[in-house]
């Protein structure tokens, strides 16, 4: 196993998600809808889109509870948003800890469930700086072999 090899295995152990929203169910068919969800579940505020094809709907929820069924369901409303094609729906449930949680998005009396990991949400400016010292430290022993390189030189 090369040293590049190791590191693509140890990148694939990394599940934590950061960033913008990740499809959860895509193309999901609920009675006359077709559905789709996408989610960024961090502790704390998370945000759902449910996106639907299909009839007009006047409303959505989303209910969350944490898979290991320490807490009862909880029902967030999910605010309308314009959209170029299709329903949008946007939900921002509270979360209170970092672990596996079901959802069940309601539009129009269809259904459709999953489930989620939430994750810490990320470190804002200071995670910048701390997700970019490996690449300085990388440069810094670039630019010190260059210097050494040079001095070598008669």
């Amino acid at each position: 196993m090369t040293p590049f090899h190791f590191i693509v295995f140890l990148a694939l152990a990394a599940s934590a998600h950061e960033g913008p929203p990740f499809p959860v169910l895509v193309d999901r068919a609920a009675g006359p809808y077709t559905v789709s969800v996408w989610a960024d579940p961090d502790v704390g505020t998370g945000t759902f889109f449910i996106l639907a094809e299909g009839p007009e709907a006047s409303s959505a929820e989303l209910f969350v509870a944490p898979a290991s069924g320490r807490l009862a369901e909880a029902r967030w409303p999910a605010v309308r948003e314009p959209a170029r094609k299709g329903l949008r729906f946007v939900a921002r449930p509270e979360f209170d800890a970092e672990e596996s949680w079901r959802f069940r998005a309601v539009l129009g009396g269809a259904e459709v469930s999953g489930a989620v990991d939430v994750t810490a949400p990320d470190l804002g400016r200071a995670g910048l700086w701390l997700y970019l010292l490996p690449f300085l430290g990388v440069g810094g022993l670039w630019v010190k072999a260059l210097l050494s390189a040079r001095k070598a030189r008669p």
